[in-house]
């Protein structure tokens, strides 16, 4: 991170550093680490299948919170991988009454 300041020219936007500040530590501290935390905490409680079935969920969630929320569009191929992603989950699922 340190070598650009050596190697590129013009001035640093200290401006945009500061306005950036606040919503960069946010994410940092509270969107990264409490809810990492938390998922480790609420991992113990499950077994591996399911929360491993909930962590590869999480794209799936993004997306439609995404089109929902967000107004965002989503192309063909975009559908396709999410309907793949699924579909693995679905699969990987086991039918046994042994992981309950």
């Amino acid at each position: 991170m340190i070598v650009p300041y050596f190697f590129e020219t013009g001035s640093l936007p200290l401006k945009s550093i500061f306005i950036s500040f606040l919503p960069v530590f946010y994410l940092g501290t509270i969107a990264t680490s409490l809810t990492l935390t938390l998922q480790l905490i609420g991992q113990k409680y499950l077994t591996p299948t399911k929360s491993a079935l909930i962590y590869n969920l999480e794209p799936v969630f993004a997306t439609v919170f995404a089109f929902f929320i967000l107004k965002e569009s989503l192309s063909f191929i975009q559908f396709i991988g999410a309907f793949l992603i699924l579909l693995a989950l679905f699969i990987s699922i086991p039918s046994s009454p042994i992981d309950n």
